[in-house]
């Protein structure tokens, strides 16, 4: 922790200001003036403490140390009006705070914050090349760039276009396993994605001729793109949520707790692009799981069966005809038909229907005076954290999301159906 002797703009009172530091590439945030309560804005960059470099719109302070104190720090929930020399309560110490919130799970979230911090920085800009190459069909670039993320020794099948598909996703899901931690529901639904598809191209010819057309028509193609370049500006803006890791981690008890702390970061705006254009790309996407489950279910992947599922906006309206018609469906009645599916229902929730309509307001704003995202004639609001942690799910839902397209590249993929006709000739 930093501290800085500064003058309120406002108020022209005197202060002192703890503020926590550390590598950034660019941070904004605020405090409220502990004598007016004006919020001050700042900012903050630099990759080590040589060029660190710390912007306040308040003026510096050149009397001696003021006894009046304001705690911050840009990723940590703290307590504004705690002051190290007269108690070490819970907001006061940036990494005491979180070790006091998380309890045994302490090592857990430093970590994960560590892991997905390096993937961020360091893996993720040459994953994100390769998939640049892979979609560009730059074959050549596409296994130099893939030999330096999996090792120059590595041998590495890359004679179909199935298997490039696979070697690049395969990057993909290590930088998303390390961004997000062990704490995912993306795993479990994954995992039972699987198992329904691989059911539903082994029994259902019409599901890999769905793929096939999508494939052929460029549909596939064009969503992946769509995908890969929401994730890429998840990614690079990972800073600005990272922390939304924490409720992930914390029992009852603690989010009570932290309940009365605030993050001290100003990049609103910044979450909100995120949280809605990720939710209108993962929505993109559910049509994949729901043809595997309609398949398995039903033998068709266009049959939603006869009746709509609890939740959708009109019960009278009949289930959509086809997955185009599912398509059609506005984001909401398609998650309600997701979460019917039980194996799926807790992933669907990284959906949250009312923290999207909170943050898509016209009138969703950052009060900086209460620390909370509000927005004219709704009756909920949310904490900053909250916000964070509802972008973390979206990255989640997303990387996921990303998992379901990729599948189906590969099943319309033409040197993937020959081979499948090879096997099962050499069955026969």
């Amino acid at each position: 922790m930093n501290r800085m002797y500064l003058i309120c703009p406002g108020c022209a009172e005197p202060f002192t200001l703890r503020l926590g530091i550390g590598a950034t590439k660019g941070t904004r945030f605020y405090l409220p003036c502990p004598h007016c309560s004006l919020p001050i804005r700042g900012s903050m960059s630099g990759s080590s403490l040589e060029n660190h470099r710390v912007d306040m719109e308040a003026g510096q302070y050149t009397g001696s140390e003021p006894s009046v104190v304001v705690t911050i720090h840009p990723d940590v929930p703290m307590r504004h009006d705690a002051d190290s020399r007269k108690s070490m309560d819970l907001g006061t110490f940036p990494t005491l705070t979180l070790a006091e919130l998380t309890g045994d799970r302490a090592m857990e979230l430093f970590q994960a914050m560590a892991v997905g911090s390096e993937a961020a920085e360091d893996l993720w800009p040459k994953v994100a090349r390769s998939v640049e190459y892979y979609l560009a069909d730059n074959r050549e670039l596409l296994m130099s760039t893939l030999r330096d993320i999996w090792g120059r020794e590595s041998e590495l099948p890359s004679e179909t276009a199935h298997e490039r598909a696979s070697l690049t996703n395969g990057a993909m899901v290590v930088v998303w396993r390390q961004i997000v931690g062990p704490e995912t529901q993306g795993d479990p639904f994954i995992r039972s994605y699987w198992e329904k598809d691989r059911a539903a191209f082994t029994e259902c010819p019409k599901y890999i001729e769905m793929a096939q057309t999508l494939e052929s028509d460029g549909t596939l193609s064009g969503i992946q793109r769509l995908v890969i370049d929401q994730l890429n500006t998840f990614i690079r803006t990972f800073e600005s949520w990272r922390m939304g890791i924490l409720p992930r981690l914390l029992d009852e008890a603690a989010k009570q707790k932290v309940d009365g702390l605030r993050v001290f970061r100003d990049e609103f705006s910044t979450l909100r692009d995120l949280y809605l254009q990720g939710f209108e790309v993962v929505c993109k996407t559910l049509r994949f799981a729901m043809a595997a489950h309609n398949t398995v279910e039903r033998g068709d992947p266009d049959d939603f069966g006869p009746q709509a599922p609890p939740g959708v906006s009109d019960q009278k309206r009949n289930p959509p005809p086809n997955l185009k018609g599912y398509d059609r469906l506005a984001n909401a009645d398609k998650l309600c038909y997701v979460r019917n599916v039980p194996e799926w229902s807790e992933w669907a929730d990284y959906l949250n229907s009312t923290i999207r309509n909170t943050v898509g307001h016209a009138t969703a704003r950052h009060e900086l005076t209460t620390g909370r995202i509000v927005a004219d004639r709704l009756p909920e609001d949310i904490t900053y954290l909250n916000l964070m942690a509802a972008v973390f799910d979206v990255f989640d839902a997303l990387a996921a999301g990303a998992q379901l397209v990729h599948r189906q590249r590969v099943l319309g993929s033409p040197d993937f159906a020959r081979v499948e006709e090879s096997k099962e000739a050499r069955q026969r």
